[in-house]
Order: C-alpha cells, then sequence, then structure tokens
C-alpha cells in the first residue's frame, strides 16, 4: 500500500542513494512522497519528519530553491526543539543548516546568528577541542570572509549566551 512503512523506508533509501550519487532532482518527488506518508502516519510534528525535511532542504538547496529551503528547514528546526528541547546536537546541526541557507541568500545577520547559536551549543555540549566546534568555527570566519570582516573581527575566548536567546 502507498502508505505503508515499508514504502516510506524505501522511499527514504532511494533517495538517499540519489543524494550519495549527487543526483539530486530525482530524490526531490520521493523526499515529498516520504513526507507525505510519514505525514500521514506519524503526524506533522513526529522527529523523523524533521530529518526528511532536512534532506528535502538539501535537495531543494543544490537547485538553487533558497526560500523553499529556508521553510523546510526552519520546519525542520521547529519539529526536533518540540521533540528533543533547545539543546541537541541535533538542534546545533539544524541552525547550521539554516545558517548556510541564510548566507547563500545574503542574509548575512542571521547566518552570523544562527552560525554563533550552533557553535556555542556545540561547544558546550562537545568541549572546545571538538571537530564539530572546529567545523562551526570554519563556518562562522567563512562567513565573516565573505564579507570582508576577517581583518576586524574577534573571536571572543569564551562564547556563553547564544545570539538566538537558547
Amino acid at each position: 500500500p502507498p502508505t505503508h512503512p515499508r514504502t516510506a523506508y524505501i522511499l527514504e533509501k532511494l533517495s538517499l542513494t540519489y543524494h550519495a550519487q549527487r543526483k539530486f532532482k530525482p530524490s526531490e518527488p520521493l523526499l515529498r512522497r516520504l513526507l507525505a506518508i510519514q505525514e500521514k502516519t506519524l503526524g506533522r510534528e513526529h522527529l523523523a519528519i524533521s530529518k526528511t525535511l532536512s534532506n528535502l532542504g538539501v535537495v531543494l538547496q543544490t537547485q538553487g530553491q533558497l526560500q523553499k529551503t529556508e521553510v523546510s528547514l526552519r520546519r525542520s528546526l521547529s519539529i526536533t526543539r518540540k521533540n528533543i528541547g533547545p539543546r541537541h546536537l541535533a538542534i546545533a546541526q539544524n541552525l547550521n543548516n539554516l545558517a548556510e541557507n541564510l548566507r547563500l541568500q545574503k542574509r548575512y545577520k542571521e547566518a552570523e546568528r544562527h552560525h554563533l547559536a550552533s557553535l556555542i551549543m556545540r561547544e558546550k555540549i562537545l568541549g572546545p577541542e571538538s571537530p564539530q566546534v572546529i567545523f562551526s568555527l570554519n563556518n562562522l570566519a567563512g562567513l565573516y570572509m565573505l564579507q570582508h570582516r576577517f581583518r576586524r573581527k574577534k573571536f571572543p575566548r569564551r562564547r556563553h549566551e547564544s545570539p538566538l536567546g537558547q
């Protein structure tokens, strides 16, 4: 049946296979069908939907559909927060993905706020030497370089409070 959990599983695996092959266009309809099945069978706020929305956001972004990507990523972030709380590595990843989308839209102030929130969360959870923290610092530095702010901006030695108030 079209809404059977096995159908959803196959759609997800096929979509991920296309994604791994960097064939994003055929992945989009599969993810949309998967999303419809998940929403019908699991409810609109289930954590699995957050992952599908995030994957859909990646696919849309590769196709240059930045506003649709943002909608998908914001909904993913909201669902993740509702399911696992405000401080979790999955939230930090969602914030990073959204920040990168905002950067591509040249909405640099918003991107910076989300990159900083992701960085602070990762640093609190994983410690300052974690590869994920270094990845976040790299993304933030790239944003500053894009704005030619690399000579003026100094990273604080301690980053305690999130710019998003989280």
